[in-house]
């Protein structure tokens, strides 16, 4: 069983389900980017409708309230085109995820979060500054941290997700081959870490959805 990787938020896992739910599955890239740090994220969501007036409650997830707040929060986590009703159900999913989940002290999340960073050669002081640079609360900042590593924690506790196999890897590369003019193809071997990394985060995906189906069958949902 493979562990689900913290660097790509949790929210940004959530936001894939949602949109892969909603979208047919669209062909490998070239350029498959991992390992993305907070400073690779862009702001910018194309919605299709414009939010009302930020008080208004949008939803009512088991008694608790999302606000037109929320979904405009919610829409500057990550770059990607999605309708207003699919931003919504990603705020929805997520809300399920953060009432199940039993949340760590900070201590605890901040050394598990330092540990992330030292894997990828940074401080918790670089991603302050980083954080702060960008005319962000730091210490607001890490709380969303705090509740970020906690789901985690619950998804790893919850979800069970498949080892990419050898044969998985080979036939996506096959499949990718006919996307690209034989002269263009890049080998197996060149593609190899990337091609691991899509059926990964495609079972992640997978893994992940089912929990919030099952989530989302014992719960009250209700949408004003």
């Amino acid at each position: 069983m493979t562990k689900i990787k913290h660097m790509l938020t949790i929210f940004f896992v959530v936001a894939l389900v949602v949109i892969a739910g909603c979208s047919s599955q669209e062909p490998m890239e070239t350029e498959y980017e991992t390992g993305t740090d907070m400073g690779d994220f862009e702001t910018d969501i194309i919605i299709d409708e414009q939010p009302a007036a930020t008080g208004n409650v949008v939803a009512v997830v088991n008694g608790e309230e999302i606000t037109e707040t929320d979904i405009s929060q919610a829409s500057q986590s990550f770059q990607q085109e999605v309708s207003r009703e699919q931003l919504i159900e990603l705020v929805i999913n997520q809300k399920l995820l953060e009432q199940q989940v039993e949340l760590l002290s900070m201590q605890e999340a901040q050394a598990l979060f330092e540990a992330e960073l030292a894997m990828q050669g940074a401080t918790l002081e670089d991603y302050q500054a980083q954080v702060e640079m960008m005319g962000l609360n730091y210490e607001e900042h890490m709380q969303d941290i705090q509740l970020s590593i906690s789901i985690q924690n619950y998804l790893e506790n919850n979800i069970e997700i498949e080892e990419v196999t050898a044969q998985e890897v080979q036939e996506l590369y096959e499949a990718y081959s006919f996307q690209i003019p034989e002269d263009e193809l890049p080998s197996f071997e060149e593609l190899e870490d990337e091609l691991y990394m899509f059926v990964e985060q495609q079972k992640q995906e997978e893994a992940i959805g089912l929990l919030i189906e099952q989530l989302r069958s014992t719960a009250v949902v209700e949408y004003r």
